[in-house]
């Protein structure tokens, strides 16, 4: 699975120690935002196979890796609120 965002500084080195590690990490995915326009979630476990990092100018991180699954990644999805 390949994944991008933002995080912040702590953010990033949870990253960074998650990848060193070389272990599998429990992680949550959720593509879009949270409310209305909630794209559901994806749960698993994985290792991080790839990880780029760089700084923007809002003081936040921008990452993209790729974890390889160490199990299915099931789906929840979304609450829909009318």
């Amino acid at each position: 699975m390949s994944v991008s965002g933002h995080v912040d500084t702590a953010g990033m080195v949870i990253l960074h120690a998650a990848d060193d590690a070389a272990l599998p990490i429990l992680c949550s995915f959720r593509p879009g935002q949270l409310g209305t326009k909630d794209a559901g979630q994806y749960d698993g476990s994985g290792i991080i196979t790839d990880l780029s990092i760089t700084g923007d100018a809002e003081g936040e991180w921008d990452f993209d890796l790729t974890i390889q699954g160490t199990e299915e990644w099931p789906y929840t999805a979304p609450v829909i609120i009318p």
